[in-house]
């Protein structure tokens, strides 16, 4: 919605846009027996995310790096990551 929102108002013709998120973990875990013993394993991680982001419309190279510094710097996602937030973990049994 960020980037459409920033489009419009720049007036960039945008008829369609998608964005792909795709996690990679630091490492390829070993799958075996005692699997969720492994201290290595509990140390897994999302390392990237990698964004791409699919636009379709006539698009000059100038509007591209508009849409660019709005993905990277309005993306509420992107801020939120960034920004290292506080993670409350709740477990609710029976409820």
């Amino acid at each position: 919605m960020t980037l459409l929102g920033i489009a419009r108002a720049e007036k960039i013709p945008i008829q369609d846009l998608e964005v792909r998120l795709s996690p990679k973990t630091n490492f390829v875990p070993k799958i075996h027996a005692r699997y969720h013993e492994d201290p290595e394993r509990r140390r897994i991680r999302i390392a990237k995310i990698k964004m791409d982001i699919h636009v379709r419309g006539t698009i000059a190279e100038a509007q591209v790096e508009i849409l660019k510094e709005a993905a990277r710097n309005y993306c509420p996602l992107h801020n939120t990551l960034a920004a290292k937030p506080e993670i409350e973990e709740n477990i609710y049994v029976n409820e």
